[in-house]
């Protein structure tokens, strides 16, 4: 059964959806070993996954582990054994647009898959499809997040922000924030919060209302025009919501893409704390954790900030890998968390997990 894509509140329960994903179980060709690093406080377990060609994947952290989906595959790293294993898989989806977010004890993939453009609802234990939302037409780049009952999914062009019901797997509301580019979406302290990647223009949205209740400004407008572009003048907005604040990052094109980091109080929007050249950060175990990028040469610096004091209170050094398809790996795209440890991930030439963990 398939309604017609493109209402709001359609949905595809599985079933008819039997083919798009099956389980194996089988273990990848992956190994794990510890690495030496500055920080005598956390192990780090490097875990490796494929090495062929050019390896894009996403992340996601929840349910007690990482997942990545790659290559139609959904993988996700067995926690006593630090392996890689396969899930399950998704045939014939495009890898436009895609994002995955775990929550709500399910995996989350927006994208189109069997003339299903939405959202795609995983079982993260059978790796079988329970639900597949088709949304309305994306007009740009997808973000999603699961918090306070619910999928958040944003158009981060248009503005459009969708908000599922996990209990019905249905779309509970839609609104609009106005038009973008938006940041991705972040959930914190009983509010969502957008933020405009260029104009700088914070909003919270409250969830009992489904609608922004308050904006304001964390930064002037970047300069994003062609010419600007082109003779490196511009730059770009990002954040994250944690530890009781905001935590938004300046990238500057005139400082080759480094940015300067500023915490803010969301209660009086007054600048708390600044830190030069870090971008936004993830937060674990009291601490925000940001990972700079040195370069191929060097590798990445995962830098620990204590938000108690506002103070780096630490720092590790995660030099690259030398692969054996030129290069030198990438850089890790994201620095993700769940209760147990911080994940860091890195794509290209090779799949690299670096699992973080108190001793």
């Amino acid at each position: 059964m398939r309604n017609v894509r493109g209402s709001s509140d359609s949905i595809v329960i599985a079933g008819g959806l039997a083919a798009l994903i099956f389980a194996s179980w089988l273990p990848l060709p992956a190994r794990a070993q510890t690495d030496p690093v500055e920080d005598t406080s956390v192990t780090v377990t490097r875990i490796e996954g494929p090495k062929e060609g050019d390896l894009r994947g996403l992340f996601a952290v929840g349910e007690g582990t990482a997942w990545i989906f790659l290559k139609q595959e959904i993988l996700k790293v067995e926690p006593q054994g630090n392996r890689l294993v396969t899930v399950g898989r998704i045939e014939e989806i495009k890898i436009e647009q895609l994002w995955m977010v775990a929550g709500g004890g399910s995996l989350w993939i927006v994208g189109e898959a069997h003339k299903v453009d939405g959202i795609h609802r995983i079982d993260p234990t059978t790796g079988n499809c329970i639900a597949a939302i088709a949304l309305q037409q994306k007009r740009g780049p997808i973000s999603s997040g699961y918090g306070l009952g619910s999928l958040w999914v944003l158009d981060e062009l248009d503005g459009t922000i969708v908000r599922i019901d996990p209990n019905t797997n249905q779309v509970a509301a839609t609104f609009n924030v106005g038009k973008g580019p938006w940041a991705h979406v972040q959930i914190g302290d009983d509010a969502v919060w957008v933020m405009g990647s260029e104009n700088g223009v914070m909003k919270r949205i409250d969830p009992r209302l489904n609608k922004v209740v308050e904006e304001f400004s964390v930064g002037k407008p970047q300069k994003n025009g062609f010419f600007a572009s082109a003779f490196g003048r511009g730059g770009s907005y990002s954040f994250s919501y944690g530890e009781g604040s905001l935590w938004v990052s300046d990238i500057d094109d005139k400082d080759n893409g480094r940015g300067g980091l500023v915490r803010i109080d969301p209660n009086t929007h007054e600048r708390v704390a600044t830190f030069k050249y870090l971008g936004a950060p993830t937060f674990w175990k009291g601490f925000a954790w940001v990972s700079n990028w040195l370069g191929s040469r060097t590798g990445n610096l995962v830098i620990k900030i204590d938000p108690k004091t506002n103070k780096l209170w630490g720092r590790m050094l995660l030099p690259v890998e030398r692969t054996p398809f030129g290069g030198s790996g990438t850089e890790p795209v994201s620095l993700l968390a769940d209760n147990d440890s911080l994940w860091v991930f890195s794509e290209g030439g090779r799949l690299l997990i670096r699992r973080i963990q108190l001793k």
